[in-house]
């Protein structure tokens, strides 16, 4: 089991905590873990993320990256 943390959120907009989305960089960071885990070959089955914004950007990151089906 993984537990990962989704990257580095934008505080510059005046958005609720909800609503606020990745910046670049946690953009670049959500692309470094997930090119290591697929040079890894780890490739997970399941992926539970919360509905934040900043969350699924993340998530769909690895899901793109780790060519993981959706429902």
């Amino acid at each position: 089991m993984f537990l990962i943390n989704h990257g580095k959120s934008n505080w510059n907009r005046k958005l609720p905590d909800f609503d606020r989305p990745l910046t670049k960089r946690g953009k670049v960071d959500a692309n470094i873990v997930s090119n290591y885990l697929k040079n890894s070959k780890i490739k997970p089955k399941l992926i539970l993320c919360s509905s934040s914004e900043r969350t699924k950007l993340a998530a769909n990151i690895f899901i793109k990256k780790l060519e993981l089906n959706t429902l």
